[in-house]
This record gives structure tokens, C-alpha cells and sequence, in this order.
């Protein structure tokens, strides 16, 4: 794949599939070490986790802002800079890596794709994760359900896939047909909280 630049890139997507309760908003879930909400747990394991005070001092409220989200981009940004290398953040959550020179000898790839690594643990273990998952499905609803109304509700989808087909197909990573693009969005932004999918 090609980035914004013209050349191969190191691409990656932040995972968006999160577990639910079968059907229906999940139950309530109880503070865990004072963070609270659908995402507590989440949190918590941030937090736990962070490499930095900076981090924690981001996570310690169990939420991540705007602006903490762009400013953790922004210092992984500077950080690739810094080896000689840069990367640019998709909306949808993906990203697209490369050298600045834009030569690219052979093992640049696994240089790169060290590098982002490297960085990420220094500035951002978490925090983008965090944001464009909450982001995605706030409530934390049932991830499957709110996928398959997304396909419902815009009729990207033939009458007779129902449920438990899109539930097998999605167990054995099978999307449906998406000449369009609109699937893929379904994915991304099922209720349509974020762009595109309105």
C-alpha cells in the first residue's frame, strides 16, 4: 500500500472489534480502582500499563480528550521525526509510516515498523486506542448488533442475510460484499458517530 508520499508504507489499524454481552447494552460496570463506566476496565489496565506519568496523568480520569488525543499524536509524530522517519494518522483510525529521504534499502520496513513500536511505548501506549474506542461506541452496546443495524438501516445487505449469518461470517472474517465502501464504514463507525455514515 501506498502512503500519502507515493511509497510503500508501514500501515496498521487500531482494532476496533471489543467484546459485549450477547445482545443489548452491557450491565452496569462497577468502579475499578475509581475508574468507572463501559470502559473501566479498559482504563484501568491503561493506566497500569502507561509508560509514563504523562500517560497516566491522561488516563488517571478515565477519559481521553480531543486535545490529549492530538497531543499524543503529535508526540509520536515528533519522535519518528526525530529518527529520521514520519508518520501520518488516518481518520478512520489507521496510520501510514515511512522514511523522510524517501529511500527506502532493503530492512527500512522492519526499521520503521521498530520505530513506530518505539515510539508508541514512549508516548502512546494507550491513549489513541482508548479515544477512537470510545469514540466508535460510547455505551459500549453490543459490537456486533450495532454493526449489523448499521448494514440494516443503510441497505447494504441482501434481505435474506440475517443475523446469525452475519454472526458466522463475522467468526470466520468474512464482510460482505462492500463495492461502495460502506461496509467498511459500518465497521468503522456504526453509529454513526463519527463521519460519514449518516
Amino acid at each position: 500500500m501506498t502512503g500519502r508520499r507515493g511509497v510503500p508504507v508501514f500501515v496498521a489499524a487500531v482494532l476496533l472489534v471489543t467484546s459485549g454481552c450477547a445482545s443489548g447494552a452491557p450491565d452496569p460496570i462497577p468502579s475499578v480502582n475509581g475508574f468507572t463506566g463501559p470502559y473501566g476496565v479498559e482504563f484501568q489496565e491503561a493506566y497500569k500499563g502507561a509508560p509514563s506519568d504523562e500517560e497516566r496523568h491522561v488516563l488517571e480520569d478515565g477519559i481521553v480528550t480531543t486535545q490529549e488525543y492530538d497531543a499524543a499524536r503529535q508526540a509520536v509524530q515528533a519522535c519518528m521525526a526525530d529518527a529520521g522517519m514520519y508518520v501520518t494518522y488516518d481518520d478512520d483510525g489507521g496510520f501510514a509510516a515511512g522514511r523522510r529521504d524517501e529511500k527506502y534499502p532493503d530492512g527500512s520496513f522492519e526499521q520503521i515498523n521498530a520505530q513506530v513500536e518505539r515510539c508508541e511505548a514512549a508516548h502512546d501506549r494507550s491513549i489513541r486506542f482508548l479515544y477512537e474506542l470510545v469514540r466508535r461506541n460510547p455505551e459500549r452496546l453490543d459490537d456486533r448488533k450495532i454493526e449489523y443495524d448499521c448494514l440494516v438501516e443503510h441497505d447494504l445487505i441482501a434481505d435474506d442475510y440475517t443475523k446469525e449469518k452475519f454472526d458466522a461470517d463475522f467468526d470466520e472474517g468474512v464482510s460482505p460484499p462492500d463495492p461502495t465502501g460502506l461496509v467498511r464504514q459500518c465497521h468503522l463507525d456504526p453509529l454513526g458517530l463519527i463521519a460519514g455514515t449518516e
